[in-house]
């Protein structure tokens, strides 16, 4: 019989692709700062 426990995954990471920022705390500082980030 299988138990939840030995089911379990675990989430080490996560990853993103942000308009005109290299990581997330780039991306909530151009929002903070009102940037403009869409382009063709």
């Amino acid at each position: 019989m299988t138990t939840d426990a030995d089911r379990a995954i675990a989430i080490v990471g996560v990853g993103a692709i942000l308009p005109d920022a290299p990581n997330a705390p780039a991306f909530w500082q151009n929002i903070i700062n009102k940037r403009y980030s869409i382009s063709e």
